[in-house]
């Protein structure tokens, strides 16, 4: 998992790239996966120098 989630389309060297996505979730929610999405593109074309953080969450009302 990297630590990172933009790139600059290759621009921005490894060591300077930054996680600026966080999704945030409340006591009510339980995360079952997170994943970063860094190799979206089709043939050799990257749509984005962002990364997107793709989160599968669980909604428990029951949680106090």
């Amino acid at each position: 998992m990297p630590a990172w989630s933009f790139y600059g389309f290759g621009r921005v060297p490894e060591e300077q790239r930054q996680l600026i996505y966080f999704i945030f979730a409340g006591h009510h929610f339980e995360v079952l996966s997170y994943y970063y999405n860094i190799f979206e593109e089709i043939g050799r074309t990257c749509y984005s120098d962002h990364h997107p953080v793709l989160v599968r969450l669980k909604l428990n009302l029951s949680r106090p």
